[in-house]
């Protein structure tokens, strides 16, 4: 072991002597600064904290407490760590299916299947004008049309809500994937009074046929 060192020394002596370089060069080993264990440990602590903040946020915090650290330095530390933000999950659609089909699962009484959908439009102005039309699958009956600039999540709560006091509550809800159609809050108001939804299949509106009809 000792002559392989001793070789190794050589040719390390050798290689530095023709590249004029010094020996210490190729001996050194960093070590991390004290500051710097302090500094990630602060850091540490502000990711524990709110671990949505990225490097950039959390380095203009440090600077705002006194702190002497450039965008550089911090970087550096960050990814030592080996620290990352986490990514934010998108909410995954509802993507229907076709046995939802308003031929597929017919009707069979008075408020069985209630069907719904927004219509948009604009005025001679140029803005632009929505519909809500609520319409029964069963008596083709239009039960509700709401009307406005732009009509929220909880507007349609509200308008389904005045209905079920006048009709009582349907059994199944017919309705394509849209976003104002898909809201969490929609889908759990109407899992709370056990109405069914049935979403179609995205790009499908003849699965929908009794309220595209109604529309057109």
């Amino acid at each position: 072991m000792s002559e392989i060192q001793g070789k190794f020394n050589a040719s390390q002596r050798r290689a530095c002597r023709v590249l004029d370089q010094p020996r210490s060069s190729q001996r050194f080993e960093g070590k991390p600064k004290d500051e710097d264990e302090r500094l990630t440990k602060r850091i540490l602590q502000f990711v524990c904290e709110r671990p949505r903040w990225g490097y950039r946020r959390i380095c203009q915090i440090l600077r705002r407490d006194g702190e002497t650290i450039n965008m550089k330095r911090m970087y550096r530390l960050w990814k030592a760590s080996g620290l990352t933000v986490p990514r934010n999950r998108r909410r995954k659609r509802a993507t229907g299916v076709g046995a939802n089909a308003c031929d597929a699962r017919v009707a069979a009484f008075d408020h069985d299947v209630w069907t719904w959908d927004f219509v948009q439009s604009s005025t001679v102005d140029g803005r632009t004008i929505r519909f809500l039309n609520i319409v029964d699958e069963y008596t083709r009956q239009c039960l509700a049309i709401k009307v406005g600039r732009s009509i929220t999540s909880e507007d349609a709560i509200d308008t389904l809500a005045e209905l079920f006091a006048i009709h009582g509550v349907p059994k199944r809800l017919n309705c394509d994937s849209g976003p104002e159609l898909i809201s969490t809050a929609i889908e759990r108001r109407l899992d709370t009074i056990g109405v069914e939804i049935l979403y179609i299949e995205p790009g499908s509106p003849w699965q929908n046929g009794v309220c595209e009809s109604f529309n057109g």
